[in-house]
Formats: structure tokens, C-alpha cells, sequence
């Protein structure tokens, strides 16, 4: 038996911490009911989470958080449509809430916070930074992380994306669908602007200049089929055999250009051009690097002016191996202004000239075009002005 005096004040660790846990389970016994009377279906929710195991505590304040941003009758809602997907806590009810808010086409809720002085009844303007503050000393600032991470366009465009984000009062969801959308239109372009560097295919004239009427004869839906790269899918070669000055090298660019655009990889080079690289390489593992990159890195090749000069046997082979080592593999486009009946003339001394026509036109359009030229035409009738102009 123990006694004290008068007025001493005794504490008790264990008796201390029972009555802390009874104040607390008071307080969310509280925020429980007060949950229950504003969202009747927030008591299955609860009960599944307890269930569960989970603290109801944290769960319950999440919820009225929620309440108060979306409405009781709202969140009520979302609770029932959770529950019916059989997902819990607080972070599938806010997913379900945005989504909902996003079907009817509202603003984001934001969190109206009211300074600690009850007088002052003057909301504070919203957190969403409006200019980005600077990051301590030595330490990345959010561009250079954006930049880190491959996001260049969202780091160049920041404080655009920032003021239109504030402006429209976007939600996560909606920002990182923007900066999303942004760098995939953003990558695009330069994938796009990168091929068409590397195609070597220089100024070009659109197809939308060509003049259907002036060639005697051309087969316009086999030209609108190439151009349309249905050979790429076989693959198959396309052959243009015209006389000078009927826009062969013109249509064949715009089949280069719309590869591009449709994603591959495409190389534009002349014949001469060519040979002339493959036949200065001076060791045969320089030869084997060049004809990969012409045979193998290339999804598209495009060979112009076949037919304008001769070669010797060396080029005709060196020829050859590229239309080997592409054939049935990756398409060819080949402009020549010579039938195939007079290529020996460009090979005279090649014993692989029939080879190398054999591989070319096997599984390949030819697309012949007949008429006079189109650039003699356009010569006379400027001439024909000046004088014109001159009598």
C-alpha cells in the first residue's frame, strides 16, 4: 500500500498512453461519422478497408479531403463506382473522381485555403507556381533535369506550358497529357528533319507542278502506286525509263520524299555519284563499310541517271554487288533514259551486265514514259518571250 501528499501530481506511462489512444479513436470516430452522415456509401468503403487491415484514420481524412474538393454528393458517386470495381482506398476514389470530372468537361477543383487569422476572409491565390523558382546553388534546375531526360521541348517551352496550364486549369492528368502530346509531335519532326538530312535529296518540285498532259505516254496510276510506296511492302524495285527532260528524277525524288515522311530511311544519290565513292575506297574493309551503308542502312535506295556515262567492268561489278545484296531484301528506285536492250553500251565490257539487268527488273515496276522534253519546251517559249518582248 502506497500513499502521496496532498496536491503531488502523479503520472503514469501506461495510463498516459491509453488515454491518447482513446482521445484519438475519439477524434476519428468523429471524422468517421461526420464521413458517414455526408456519403452514406462511405461506411462499405470503410469497413472493406478495415477488413483489409488497413488504418481507417488516414483513410477517413483522405476522404473528407476529397469531400470538400469534390462534394459530398460527388464523392458519394465515385464511392459507389469504386466499390463496384472492387478497388479501395482514397487513391482509386480520386481516380475516379477526375475521371468523372473530366467526362462533363469541368475545371479541376482547387483547394481553397483561408489564412490562420478567422477575420480575413481573402482566399489566397492558387500554388501553382507561375515562374519557376530558382533552383539552390549547385544544385539542377527543373530544365536541365527536363533535358537530362531526353524532354527538350517541354524544357525550351516551360514557362509557356506553365501559363497555359494555369490558364486552363489543368489538372496532373491533363499537364502530362500536354507535355505528352507535345514532345511526340515534337520528336516527329526532328525524326523526320534528321532522315530528310541524311537522304541527301536536296530542293525537289512537287508532284503538284507536274504536268500530266505533256508526256505522249506515261501509265499515271503505276506512278501514283510507287509514289503511294506500295513496293515498299514486297519489296519490289521501281525502274523510270524516259528520255531526258520527262521528269523521271522529279517523280523519283517525290517517292524518296514520301518514304521519308512514311518513317523510312531513304539515300538519293546519282549513279556517278556512286560508283564513284564505292571505287575510291582503297582496302577491301573500307569497300565491305561503304556498300553496308549503301545495301544495308539504307531502307530505300535511289540510283538517277543511269545510262549517261560508261563504265568499266570494275563499276559494273561494284553495281552489281549492290543490287545483289539488296535484291528481295530492300527495294531499289533506278531513273535511266536507256531501254534495258542498250545497257550494254553503259557496261561494254562487263560480264555481269545481264546479271546485273536480271536482279534489277525481277519483281520490279517499270514505269516508261514517252514524249519530248518537257525542259526543251520551257527553253523555246522563254526564248520565245524575249524576242517577243525585244520586237
Amino acid at each position: 500500500m502506497r500513499s502521496w501528499d496532498k496536491g503531488a501530481v502523479v503520472e503514469d506511462a501506461r495510463h498516459l498512453a491509453a488515454l491518447a489512444k482513446k482521445k484519438a479513436h475519439a477524434h476519428e470516430l468523429r471524422g468517421r461519422d461526420l464521413l458517414r452522415a455526408r456519403c452514406p456509401r462511405a461506411d462499405q468503403m470503410l469497413q472493406a478497408l478495415a477488413d483489409r487491415g488497413d488504418n481507417l484514420g488516414n483513410h477517413t481524412v483522405k476522404l473528407l479531403a476529397l469531400a470538400e474538393r469534390y462534394g459530398a454528393a460527388e464523392l458519394d458517386a465515385a464511392l459507389a463506382e469504386t466499390l463496384e470495381r472492387g478497388a479501395l482506398g482514397p487513391a482509386s476514389v480520386a481516380h475516379v473522381l477526375d475521371q468523372r470530372r473530366r467526362q462533363k468537361g469541368a475545371p479541376p477543383p482547387l483547394p481553397l485555403v483561408l489564412p490562420d487569422d478567422p477575420r480575413v476572409r481573402e482566399a489566397r491565390p492558387p500554388a501553382f507556381p507561375q515562374r519557376l523558382r530558382r533552383p539552390p546553388r549547385g544544385r539542377p534546375g527543373a530544365r536541365e533535369r527536363l533535358t537530362a531526360l531526353g524532354l527538350s521541348h517541354t524544357s525550351d517551352a516551360l514557362d509557356d506550358l506553365i501559363a497555359m496550364a494555369t490558364k486552363r486549369r489543368w489538372g496532373p492528368t491533363e499537364l502530362l497529357e500536354a507535355i505528352a502530346e507535345e514532345e511526340t509531335k515534337d520528336r516527329a519532326r526532328r525524326s523526320v528533319e534528321r532522315r530528310l538530312s541524311r537522304s541527301k535529296l536536296g530542293a525537289l518540285r512537287t508532284m503538284a507542278d507536274f504536268d500530266w498532259g505533256w508526256p505522249k505516254r506515261i501509265d499515271r496510276p503505276a506512278v501514283e502506286s510507287a509514289l503511294a510506296l506500295d513496293f515498299m511492302a514486297r519489296p519490289a524495285n521501281v525502274v523510270l525509263v524516259a528520255p531526258q527532260g520527262l521528269g523521271k528524277t522529279m517523280i523519283a525524288q517525290n517517292i524518296a520524299y514520301n518514304a521519308v515522311q512514311a518513317g523510312h530511311s531513304v539515300l538519293f544519290t546519282t549513279a556517278s555519284q556512286l560508283l564513284l565513292d564505292l571505287g575510291s575506297q582503297d582496302s577491301a574493309r573500307a569497300l565491305d563499310r561503304r556498300l553496308k551503308h549503301y545495301c544495308t542502312q539504307a531502307g530505300l535506295l535511289v540510283i538517277d541517271e543511269i545510262g549517261y556515262l560508261s563504265y568499266d567492268a570494275r563499276n559494273a561489278d561494284l553495281l552489281f554487288q549492290v543490287v545483289s545484296r539488296r535484291y528481295e531484301k530492300k527495294p531499289i528506285v533506278l531513273t535511266t533514259n536507256l531501254p534495258f536492250s542498250e545497257w550494254t553500251t553503259i557496261f561494254p565490257n562487263a560480264a555481269c551486265a545481264i546479271a546485273l539487268i536480271d536482279r534489277v527488273i525481277h519483281h520490279a515496276s517499270i514505269i516508261s514514259i514517252e514524249g519530248d522534253s518537257y525542259r526543251r519546251r520551257v527553253a523555246e517559249e522563254s526564248r520565245a518571250e524575249r524576242k517577243a518582248k525585244k520586237g
